[in-house]
């Protein structure tokens, strides 16, 4: 939750965030965690969230924001289990023999 938290706060465009990407990648971060920060920081920014509720109420912006929760920490699931098999060395099993 934190780094949906982190990923909404800046006004910044989206390429500004891949060198932080980088760096808590580096640091340890897993796969999943860099992902929903960068969708967060694409998807929800809090001006932005200011403007729907203003024009598009309550309902509307707890709906979108729920929903976007939601899918991009799917998205984020599916995102590390594909890079995990995607750095398997070919020839090995699930059991670990070749």
């Amino acid at each position: 939750m934190f780094l949906f938290i982190l990923g909404a706060l800046p006004t910044s465009p989206l390429y500004v965030a891949f060198p932080l990407a980088v760096g808590l990648y580096k640091k340890g971060v897993s796969i999943t965690n860099i992902v929903i920060f960068l969708s967060a920081w694409a998807c929800i920014k809090i001006p932005q969230e200011l403007v729907e509720l203003q024009f598009l109420g309550v309902k509307f912006i707890l709906m979108r924001l729920l929903l976007t929760i939601v899918f991009v920490t799917i998205m984020a699931i599916i995102i590390n289990k594909l890079m995990i098999k995607s750095e398997k060395p070919k020839g090995e099993t699930s059991n670990g023999s070749v």
